[in-house]
């Protein structure tokens, strides 16, 4: 082997000055560094006993669900169920006012000052009406006459409220106390049917003025859109009419239940209504909201397909080339702990009061991918920590291999999950309510993805170690395979295992990943 040449040899003695030099900075270099060393050398002990005390927690909670499977897994579902009682709190905000406007900014509070004054804002329920082709005149008798019997569909909803009868009388805003707030087209003709079929000249009665039911001028562009003019300033066409209803509003839009529930009902039956020579389109606040649920039903036909795609893609990665050793059946075990994560984290964060919001509906897709990798790092460990190899009997095996993963992995989520759910849990101090929703959901998202892939995930590896040192069938865990008993296969002496008797034989994807 090369060694160096020993320093006293000619060529590598140095000059007598040099030497000196050296000496000083040398001594004064190690002077500089001790105090150094000292720190360094307290620092890693404060930090290889904080390991190590990561390391025998995990060992030992790997030893508890090791020894009591079934109960971890009984206990991970009570705590399920326990937060799962926050839905009875359960709430939504969907008012972007709410949700992005900051709360204590000078806007907001001149808001609510106006609305402690004057009362609530009125809220509309509107009906457009184009021609079937968007952007042609709607400027004729037939289309006017769809107007008139949509106008007619909205004074004719009704519907009840906790046994009270919400009608179109009730409901609309009167200013006056007998008239509604309504305002449309129709009111160049009075609002009457045969004064409009009998018009001669529709455009020359659109160029001309209309007044509301209190006597104010309606501007054209408030019940006319896309306009246009002639030379002489007159209309020569229009592309949309808009007939408009005032609703009031009682205390706030966002706790009104009756006019949110009228609202709805109203526009919800002009889209039951079929026109005859036009296209209708409703809008209301309660039809706005009608449609914030329809889309957490999309949502949820998507959340229910990504956990379909994740489970095809998990169970490559757990698969192998033996049945016995294949660990597929895990996957589903781990979007089962996801959604437990799903329910608990919802429950919790409504247990406390928190509104859910439209952004939040992006969590559980996180949650998926952060739990789904959470359970790759544990199998992945596994993989890497066999028992020993002379160790033949089961369960010595399953008590040799489970705790020292848990012991290994928990380490290595815990770490991702704290720093996860700091960034979340600090995101909570931001000024926007839709935001800060999204931190408060998504940081007891993240804790409880871990705790149950710590416990519940944990609990049922332990079963399937179990089943695969007993050389049971993936998936099918009732038919008992073969698998030969690893020798060095040699005559020359007593029979040595070389590979552990749970050996991994590799999976599907094992050249890709």
């Amino acid at each position: 082997s090369w060694a160096p040449p020993h320093p006293d040899t000619p060529m590598h003695t140095p000059h007598p000055e040099r030497v000196e030099e050296s000496n000083t900075v040398q001594k004064s270099t190690a002077d500089e560094e001790e105090p150094k060393k000292g720190c360094r050398k307290y620092w890693s002990k404060f930090a290889a006993s904080i390991h190590w005390g990561i390391y025998q927690f995990f060992y030992n909670l790997g030893l508890f669900v090791t020894r009591r499977p079934f109960l971890t897994i009984a206990l991970s579902v009570c705590l399920c169920i326990l937060c799962g009682l926050g839905f009875l709190n359960f709430d939504t905000e969907t008012d972007p006012e709410v949700l992005f406007t900051p709360q204590d900014s000078q806007a907001a509070a001149d808001k609510r000052y106006v609305e402690d004054t004057f009362g609530a804002s009125p809220t509309d329920v509107r009906v457009y009406v184009t021609a079937p082709t968007r952007g042609d005149d709607v400027v004729s008798k037939a289309i006017l006459n769809d107007l008139f019997d949509a106008a007619g569909v909205v004074q004719s909803a009704t519907t009840t409220w906790n046994g009270e009868t919400l009608t179109y009388d009730n409901r609309c805003l009167k200013s006056d106390g007998t008239n509604c707030a309504v305002m449309s087209v129709l009111d160049w003709w009075g609002n009457d049917r045969a004064t409009m079929n009998a018009d001669t000249d529709l455009y020359a009665t659109l160029s001309g003025n209309a007044y509301d039911v209190y006597g104010d001028l309606i501007p054209k562009a408030q019940v006319m859109g896309g306009i246009t003019y002639d030379s002489n300033g007159n209309i020569s066409k229009v592309e949309v009419f808009q007939y408009i209803l005032r609703c009031r509003v009682e205390d706030s839009l966002r706790t009104d239940d009756r006019v949110k529930e009228w609202t709805k009902v109203a526009a919800e039956d002009v889209l039951a209504y079929t026109p005859s020579d036009s296209k209708v389109y409703p809008y209301s606040f309660g039809i706005q909201q009608e449609e914030t649920s329809s889309n957490i039903q999309g949502d949820l036909r998507k959340l229910i397909f990504g956990f379909f795609l994740l489970f095809l893609y998990a169970g490559f990665v757990f698969s192998s080339n033996s049945q016995i050793h294949s660990r597929v059946a895990m996957v589903l075990v781990s979007l089962i702990a996801i959604a437990l994560a799903i329910i608990s984290s919802f429950g919790v964060a409504s247990m406390i009061g928190q509104k859910w919001n439209q952004v939040v509906n992006l969590l559980p897709f996180l949650l998926l991918g952060l739990g789904i990798d959470d359970s790759f790092v544990i199998v992945d460990i596994l993989k890497k920590t066999p028992a020993p190899l002379t160790m033949t009997d089961a369960e010595d095996i399953v008590m040799s291999r489970v705790p020292r993963t848990m012991a290994r992995a928990g380490a290595s989520i815990l770490v991702t999950t704290l720093t996860d759910m700091v960034a979340f849990f600090v995101g909570t101090s931001t000024i926007l309510e839709g935001l800060r929703a999204f931190c408060v959901f998504a940081g007891f998202g993240v804790l409880f993805d871990f705790v149950y892939q710590a416990t519940f995930f944990a609990a049922w590896l332990s079963l399937d170690v179990r089943r695969s040192t007993k050389n049971r069938y993936d998936c099918c865990c009732c038919i008992t395979g073969e698998q030969p008993a690893p020798c060095c296969g040699c005559d020359c002496g007593p029979c040595v295992p070389d590979v552990p008797f749970d050996e991994d034989k590799g999976g599907l994807m094992q050249p890709f990943i």
